[in-house]
């Protein structure tokens, strides 16, 4: 790559300037027979732009893409998914701004997209990410684990990697290099050059034009350094060895069904740094940890590959790439009464869940459910499975959505709390 950005610097192989794309608030567009809404809104001290299509009330899927890409970049997989899911394609960068005066470490990154999804009503939804989306989401789902029901994760290594696979960690630490290739006019020849160098499966001209508009935004060389500045702490070996622990941190805290999904061709992230096989880079000898065993505390974890595909998969290999995020969304996570709770307690906390009825009488109500999950909790602890099933059905009753007998709760966790005891009792037999 480096090579590349000598030779487009300096013998000019760079386009004119070209006008920014640029969306507004409630316009639609038609994709694959598809009407996608794309909207904008502040959170998190980011203004986000997204679009949506969908049944409002299906489950939602969020997708976030990484660098080079935006929400178009994921388009065949929300073109799929949306008859029957609620679907949500979001920018981290392109359309959505962040200001070059907060921090861009992908934690804080995380967090933000955390209070976008609080922004749309989201308490509880499954994740699919690529790239820089994977780096951030990652961190949604290790460090906010309560909020995502699903993970898929693509192209972004756990616990392994070597520098020389990735000379942009420490290009992309200089504020005019940056701007000179993802400027206007630069990102026109340097975003194709990118996608020539990383692709098996050669992306049609009118698509890899749109994806190269997508990009041609103003604030957007300036996010992308402050990103690589922030989040490898100036692409020190420190900063790099703190990058990784925190992945690790991270996967082994998420506790939800997580699919990783790898071409088996990328050049930047060859298959060895996941599958424990021999490899092309000094990490890779044969006898390294996998990347599955990281995630010691999900409840279902596995390592798709993807045939014929290099590093921008949902493009190159969209079919299989849809079909492994619907074996994911097919698979139950289990529900544990600890987890419930944990739910529990925090969407009352974030205002997500309150108690309902009449008069004053909201507060009483939720404090008797959260007491019944208490009973519950001592008699399993007892071995009292049984027993433990009766209050458990008090509180899915008082949170149904059905009309009798009515609910005790309301807000934009009442759903998810009541999946997530239909789960629970399912799984104890109840």
């Amino acid at each position: 790559m480096a090579r590349c950005i000598g030779l487009l610097l300096c013998c000019g192989l760079l386009a004119g300037p070209a006008a920014a794309v640029s969306n507004r608030e409630g316009e639609v567009e038609i994709l694959g027979g598809v009407a996608f809404t794309h909207h904008f809104v502040p959170a998190g001290g980011t203004d986000w732009h997204y679009v949506e299509a969908g049944p409002p009330d299906g489950e939602p899927v969020v997708f976030v893409a990484g660098l080079p890409e935006s929400w178009f970049s994921f388009h065949p997989q929300l073109v799929d998914l949306a008859p029957a899911y609620r679907v949500i394609g979001l920018d981290l960068f392109g359309q959505s701004v962040r200001p070059l005066g907060a921090s861009f470490a992908p934690r804080d990154l995380a967090a933000a997209l955390v209070a976008f999804a609080d922004a749309i009503g989201l308490h509880h939804f499954n994740l699919v990410t690529h790239d820089w989306g994977s780096i951030v989401g990652h961190r949604v789902a290790g460090f906010h684990p309560d909020r995502v029901r699903r993970y898929a994760r693509m192209e972004l290594i756990v616990h392994l990697s070597d520098p020389s696979l990735s000379p942009q960690v420490f290009l992309f630490q200089n504020p005019a290099l940056v701007q000179a290739l993802l400027g206007n006019p630069g990102l026109f020849a340097f975003v194709p050059m990118i996608y020539a160098n990383l692709t098996v499966q050669p992306l049609d001209p009118p698509l890899l034009a749109r994806i190269v508009d997508e990009w041609n935004q103003p604030a957007l060389p300036g996010m992308v350094n402050r990103l690589f500045v922030d989040s490898f702490q100036g692409a020190t070996p420190e900063g790099l060895l703190a990058f990784l622990g925190e992945n690790i941190e991270a996967a082994a805290r998420m506790d939800m069904p997580v699919l990783l999904i790898q071409a088996d061709a990328d050049p930047s992230q060859p298959l060895c740094l996941f599958d424990g096989s021999p490899g092309p880079v000094p990490v890779c000898t044969g006898s390294q940890p996998t990347a599955v065993s990281q995630f010691s505390n999900a409840p279902f974890v596995a390592l798709q590959v993807i045939p014929g595909s290099g590093h921008f998969t949902p493009l190159e290999q969209p079919e299989p790439v849809s079909a492994a995020i619907r074996r994911l969304l097919a698979v139950r996570p289990p529900a544990t009464l600890r987890s419930v709770q944990a739910f529990f307690d925090a969407a009352v906390a974030e205002g997500h869940l309150v108690g309902a009825g009449p008069g004053r009488s909201g507060p009483g109500r939720l404090g008797a459910l959260r007491a019944r999950l208490e009973a519950a909790r001592r008699l399993l602890e007892a071995g009292r499975a049984a027993a433990a099933c009766g209050p458990l059905r008090s509180v899915w009753l008082r949170s149904d959505g059905a009309s009798a007998p009515p609910d005790f709760v309301a807000g934009s966790a009442a759903d998810d709390l009541a999946r997530r005891l239909e789960d629970l009792r399912v799984g104890l037999g109840c």
